[in-house]
């Protein structure tokens, strides 16, 4: 089966763990990418995007460039639908706001966000998100939160060490 992503893509979590190994060295990963938290393709046009420490990149045949002008550090990332994306992390070096963004939302394809709630309080490194039931994983306090309004009120949950979130569609209506 072929990949739709480009080789750069596939290659670039693979090296960029947030762990250290003793094996042999891992080839080096494009410089343009660093350290990447989430990949997405938006089905509205197929673009791959890439979060990474220092912002938001999409990556095509031509290689990756910069999306938008933000430099935030974009922890956790993940689709709401064609265009749109949630997001958090910390603000980007000298760019104004909280240590800890809450969540943050694009509307057009993460050329600017919008902070949504959580401001200041959770640092959601893990997002999982289907119709307007969304849930992360706050890096703050460890606890699984869910919000069943799109990311404006929060429910917490079990408190757990979580390095990825998917929830399945099917469970996201039973009681939390």
């Amino acid at each position: 089966m072929r990949s739709l992503l480009p080789p750069a893509i596939l290659a670039g979590p693979a090296v960029s763990a947030c762990s250290v190994h003793a094996g042999p060295a891992a080839p080096a990963a494009p410089a343009v990418l660093g350290h990447v938290h989430g990949l997405e393709q938006d089905p509205a046009d197929g673009t791959v995007y890439v979060a990474t420490h220092s912002g938001v990149l999409s990556v095509g045949a031509e290689g990756a460039r910069r999306v938008g002008t933000g430099k935030q550090d974009i922890m956790g990332f993940t689709l709401a639908g064609p265009g749109s994306f949630y997001g958090s992390g910390h603000p980007g070096p000298n760019e104004p706001g909280p240590p800890q963004l809450g969540l943050i939302r694009s509307d057009d394809a993460v050329r600017k966000w919008q902070p949504l709630s959580l401001q200041g309080a959770a640092d959601l490194h893990a997002l999982s998100v289907s119709g307007q039931v969304v849930h992360g994983w706050d890096s703050v306090s460890g606890a699984l939160l869910r919000s069943e309004d799109g990311g404006i009120t929060w429910t917490s949950g079990a408190v757990a060490d979580i390095a990825d979130l998917d929830i399945d569609r099917a469970i996201t209506t039973a009681s939390w």
